[in-house]
Parts: C-alpha cells; sequence; structure tokens
C-alpha cells in the first residue's frame, strides 16, 4: 500500500544519507558540492518538496555553478513547491550548460506549457515548448 511504500523509500533514503559524508566536512569545494549534490538528489526521490533538498542542491551549486544535474534537480525541487518560475529558470540554467542536452531541453519544454499570465502568453509559451521539445528528441530519437 501507499504507506508502506513511503515507509521504505524514507528508510531506504535515510540509509543512503548516511552512506554520504557529510559535505561540510570537505576541505574541498568541488567535493563539498558533489556531497551537497548527492544529498540533495538523495532527498529529491521524495514526492513532496522538501526544503533541505533545495538547501542541499543551492549549497551545491553555490560551490560549483556548472552542475548540470545539479540545476536539474533544484528545478524538479522547485516544481514540488509550486515555484514554476524558480523551476524554470534553474532548467534554462542547465541548459545553458548543455545547449543540445536533451534533459534540459524536455525540462524546459515541460514547465513552458504551464506558464502564462493571459492567453497570448500560454500560446507562446506552448509553441516555445514544442520547439524544445523537438530538439529534445532530435537529441535522442531513441529516448
Amino acid at each position: 500500500n501507499k504507506l508502506d511504500k513511503q515507509a521504505k523509500l524514507q528508510s531506504l533514503m535515510t540509509e543512503t544519507r548516511a552512506q554520504i559524508p557529510d559535505p561540510a566536512s570537505s576541505q574541498s569545494g568541488e567535493e563539498r558540492a558533489k556531497l551537497y549534490y548527492y544529498h540533495g538528489k538523495v532527498l529529491d526521490c521524495l514526492p513532496s518538496y522538501t526544503k533541505e533538498a533545495e538547501d542541499c542542491l543551492s549549497k551545491a551549486l553555490k560551490n560549483d555553478p556548472s552542475n548540470m544535474e545539479a540545476w536539474l534537480t533544484l528545478g524538479h525541487v522547485y516544481w514540488k513547491k509550486e515555484k514554476l518560475e524558480e523551476a524554470l529558470n534553474c532548467f534554462r540554467s542547465a541548459e545553458e550548460l548543455e545547449p543540445k542536452g536533451k534533459e534540459p531541453l524536455r525540462e524546459v519544454a515541460r514547465v513552458l506549457r504551464l506558464l502564462g499570465k493571459d492567453r497570448n502568453e500560454r500560446t507562446e509559451n506552448v509553441e516555445a515548448a514544442v520547439e524544445k521539445a523537438k530538439k529534445a528528441v532530435a537529441a535522442d530519437v531513441k529516448d
């Protein structure tokens, strides 16, 4: 049942995080960034928003703003928080790092479809989303 699955997920997440060293104990900014990312990525497995995931990923990006995966994961965290503009900004940051990457293109497309203050803006966003989605498919037609 759903509660058993959530309890099992929570348990696995706790076990996994226990195996990842504490980022604060790392002397290297690069290593600290990776460790914060790993903690944030594990926390992103939860179905709902957690502040701790947001904090870990923000710290990872402060230490290494070139981590495309951290930008994507932080975007997912903001999406769960229902902060779609922030999610879009994260996905666009990932896209800047990998302009032809299928994942950043796909995520930008997914969020764009949901944004728009009026009919014209929503229409423009859907058209832009379709273009991003086409590029994502072209990047990997087998996905």
